[in-house]
């Protein structure tokens, strides 16, 4: 639309030299982005280009001002004057050093940040050949007429030509959100029985059962990428103005049922840790339907549950509008009701049928005692119990998932469209002043400086952290990007080069360079390869798009058409490479741009400073720059020092372990609360557990999030200039993997333990409490979380850790019903509670497994002090001493 519009004469003497700034303007606004997510970045990017012309403006009258008064007498009108270059250069110096840092500061923002950077050099490296203060406002207003056409053009496409909201967006996520549940459990599925055929034979090789281990780890990381990137879109679907189906709630409550879903399909992720699939329990247990039989009767059950409920999210799209209602067919779950009664049937059978044939192991012992002579089945019994149950909540939760989607997909039929508008905590205005009063409560103390106590103090404080931000790393990485950016744009500003610059179009390569400065090295140099491949194919697929019509107008802009069609469809298909297809994208424009721009009959004429090349010496003329600027910001990337992923990672872990303290805290805290019956109804906001399991959510989400960061550092790590010793990536890897078990086995901890209040009426109580009371999850053992801590503290500062740091979780292996087997009846076995229990100390064994493997690794990457030297230097002292 934008090459298509500057074809009229009347259109293009308004924008003057800089028309195909339209076609640019409106690719880098990012138009097929969800309806949120684009007015956010298309408000942002006219209040930063408003804002980037104020500053042109003033950059060039201070220049003009400059010229005027260190003009040397007798100088020709137009000749060349440092004093108006240096000053421009100053303030593009200082526009770039200021955009880069709240760019590395504040990621979101990235695009409109960016989209200001470019108008910010281009209107000021013009300025130094500014005669007139005229000249100055009409260069900035039709800069700013450009960008603000193309981001007009943007909003008519985003909102009217192809709507994409936020919420339809949700929804289909939320469908693959779902898929991704359903083949995790088929894949968990396969596990058990490659495992079990495995386990018959104890010579045959495991390689298989590894290989199937690893898929589901592998998918279990993607689920958990999915959710995050589900509750980023609800956070845009919250303050989205829409016409449309369904409201925030029912997109929330959309959201809790997944979460429901998600926490008991992750912690069986953790099965290929067990040893039950390796034993053959039903040849052990002498019972024709062996555990592992039943045990894949559940795994049916919950994938059927799972596969009902996916037909219907797969409908809530069509409930949203895009498509029509009419026709669809709501499944019914009569079946599956009566399966889930013949199913607990089995269970409870079973679990009775295999505590008594425990006990006719040792005739020793009376006959409704649970006892064994071997621990490993009793253990493998715990294993099996766990599996079962979170089966059957996987299955009560797909079955929760398809209930409401039939109740929302009902509701949305019969209720039809209505408005929708945020609630007044959403909008990003007014979350400021709502969340100030908690931000200033978890405030933390200052060991340098005590509390303000008038005025001044607080002025001084306040002025201290703004000062402090002048050292931080968003600062430096816009130290870096403006060394990178007039390492090319000085020859803007240089008698020797100043017309140069102009005429064969290096602004393009200054343009480039900040634009393609990566946070870390090994991003920098992957980035450094896949764009310029993509500008190379961007010039070839140009020379395609005009010589194949030969230059005639008509065929360039219908081509064109076809082009940015492929740019876009590449850039949805793969996303992680937006930056890639952008600037391929933008290479194209800026070749077929101009030279259509050139074509265009105005009754004035368009004179421009830039020399006329055809097209084919201006596509390799924009290549070269694109590329220049691109080289360049590798090397400052890598210069004089590379901001490293080793550093970047490091600190993440750190990070990570520190939320997971907080998080493990949370859950012991919800634990003991429904314990000792101190929960209170849940369903009132104001109740201890509600409060508690919202803090518990909002941690445990800023986890996984943090979880897939460092998922995406890691794999950046190869691609890395490594000097010295080799980085030990595995370890590191082994951090993250040991962090995200312990988040499954922490959530699966809170999960399973909502049946606790009920422990009041269960026999086994007592035995309970005592083994509860014991553990690492109790309240008063601060071991755990001083454990994590201190692991946090040691690797974020790279400090060693003290001599004989303790690691207590070795200690604390055995299970409960290995302990507890002569004290407990066999009837207690079939009681659900209890099997919550039994699930409850499973995962808890599970993680001090993780919590173990973290304190070991740690050690490996950071060593322990070494007091051996000041030791024997003390004792020779000491001797001294005492033979005085």
């Amino acid at each position: 639309m934008a090459i298509a519009m500057y074809r009229n004469p009347a259109v293009a003497t308004v924008y003057g030299n800089f028309g195909f700034l339209i076609a640019l303007a409106s690719i880098l606004s990012l138009h097929l982005q969800p309806r949120a997510r684009f007015q956010q970045n298309i408000v942002t990017a006219v209040f930063l280009t408003c804002l980037a012309a104020a500053v042109a403006l003033l950059s060039h009258f201070a220049g003009l001002q400059a010229r005027k008064h260190t003009k040397p007498s007798g100088a020709a009108p137009g000749a060349y004057n440092s004093s108006a270059s240096v000053v421009n250069a100053i303030f593009l110096c200082l526009i770039v050093w200021t955009v880069s840092a709240l760019r590395s500061a504040y990621p979101q923002l990235t695009i409109p940040l960016l989209i200001s950077t470019i108008f910010s050099i281009v209107a000021i490296s013009n300025g130094p050949e500014l005669m007139l203060g005229h000249n100055s406002l009409i260069l900035c207003k039709q800069l700013l007429y450009c960008y603000l056409t193309g981001f007009g053009i943007s909003t008519v496409v985003s909102l009217a030509i192809f709507p994409r909201t936020s919420r339809s967006v949700f929804i289909e996520s939320s469908h693959q959100f779902a898929v991704l549940c359903r083949d995790l459990l088929q894949k968990e599925q396969d596990l058990l029985r490659s495992s079990g055929e495995s386990a018959k034979s104890t010579k045959e090789d495991n390689s298989e059962r590894n290989v199937r281990g690893g898929a589901v780890k592998s998918l279990a990381m993607r689920m958990i990428s999915s959710m995050s990137s589900l509750r980023d879109e609800l956070h845009f679907a919250s303050q989205e103005i829409a016409i449309g189906r369904h409201d925030y709630a029912d997109l929330e409550n959309l959201l809790h049922r997944l979460e429901s879903l998600m926490v008991p399909i992750l912690g069986l992720s953790k099965m290929s840790d067990f040893t039950l699939v390796s034993e053959p329990f039903s040849e052990r247990l002498t019972s024709p339907a062996g555990l592992t039989d039943a045990t894949v009767l559940v795994f049916k059950n919950a994938i059927k549950h799972l596969d009902s409920a996916l037909q219907l999210v797969r409908s809530l799209p069509n409930a949203n509008g895009l498509f029509s209602p009419s026709g669809i067919i709501i499944p019914g779950n009569d079946e599956n009701k009566d399966y889930d009664e013949k199913l607990e049937h089995i269970l409870v059978h079973l679990n009775a049928e295999m505590a008594s044939k425990i006990n006719r192991k040792n005739d020793e012992l009376p006959e409704d005692n649970i006892a064994t002579l071997d621990p490993v089945i009793l253990k493998a019994v715990e294993e099996n119990l766990y599996v079962i149950r979170l089966l059957k909540s996987a299955s009560v939760a797909s079955d929760e998932l398809l209930q409401f989607s039939r109740a929302l997909l009902l509701k949305s039929t019969t209720e039809g469209w209505h408005f929708m508008y945020p609630r007044f905590a959403h909008m990003p205005i007014f979350r400021i002043f709502l969340s100030r009063h908690q931000i200033y409560e978890r405030e933390l103390l200052n060991p340098e400086h005590l509390a303000p106590r008038n005025k001044l103090e607080r002025l001084g404080n306040r002025l201290r952290k703004v000062l402090s931000m002048l050292g931080s790393d968003s600062s430096k990485f816009g130290l870096r990007v403006l060394a990178a950016t007039m390492s090319i744009g000085i020859m803007a500003f240089l008698e020797s080069t100043q017309h140069f610059f102009v005429r064969y179009r290096v602004l393009w390569a200054v343009v480039m360079t900040p634009i393609s400065m990566s946070p870390t090295a090994g991003t920098a140099i992957y980035g450094f390869i896949g764009r310029a491949a993509g500008v190379t194919a961007a010039m070839l697929l140009a020379y395609v798009n005009w010589y194949i019509v030969d230059g005639k107008t008509a065929g360039v802009v219908v081509m064109f058409f076809f082009s940015m069609m492929l740019y876009y469809f590449l850039l949805l298909k793969y996303p992680r490479f937006i930056v890639l297809f952008i600037l391929a994208a933008a290479n194209h424009v800026l070749i077929i741009g101009y030279e259509l721009q050139l074509s265009v009959k105005v009754p004035t004429p368009i004179v421009s400073p830039q020399r006329y090349f055809p097209v084919y010496t201006l596509a390799p003329y924009r290549l070269l720059c694109v590329l220049a600027g691109l080289f360049v910001a590798f090397i400052f990337t890598i210069f004089p020092v590379q901001i490293s992923e080793h550093k970047i990672l490091r600190k993440d872990v750190g990070t990570a372990l520190a939320l997971l303290t907080t998080y493990s805290s949370s859950v012991s805290a919800s634990l003991d609360q429904r314990i000792r019956g101190l929960e209170g109804d849940i369903s009132q906001a104001s109740s201890p557990g509600r409060i508690l399991k919202a803090t518990r959510n909002e941690i445990l989400f800023k986890e996984l999030a943090l979880l897939s960061k460092m998922r995406q550092i890691s794999a950046m790590i190869p691609w890395e200039i490594e000097l010295g010793g080799r980085f030990p990536k595995s370890s590191y890897d082994q951090l993250v993997d040991a962090i995200q078990s312990s988040i499954a086995s922490l959530s699966v901890i809170a999960y399973v333990s909502q049946t606790f209040p009920n422990f009041e009426h269960l026999p086994s109580n007592e035995f309970v409490r005592d083994h509860y009371t014991s553990s690492l999850l109790h309240p008063t053992s601060n071991k755990m979380a001083t454990t994590l801590s201190l692991l946090a503290l040691s690797l974020s500062t790279g400090t060693q850790l003290t001599p004989g740091f303790p690691s207590p979780f070795k200690t604390r292996r055995q299970r409960f019903l290995v302990q507890g087997v002569d004290k407990l009846r066999a009837q207690i076995l079939a009681d659900p509670n209890f099997e919550a229990f039994l699930v409850v100390d499973v995962a808890s064994a599970q993680l001090l497994h993780s919590l173990e493997l973290l304190v070991e690794t740690t050690r490996e990457l950071v060593g322990t002090m070494n007091f051996s030297e000041e030791e024997s230097l003390g004792t020779t002292n000491q001797a001294l001493v005492d033979s005085v």
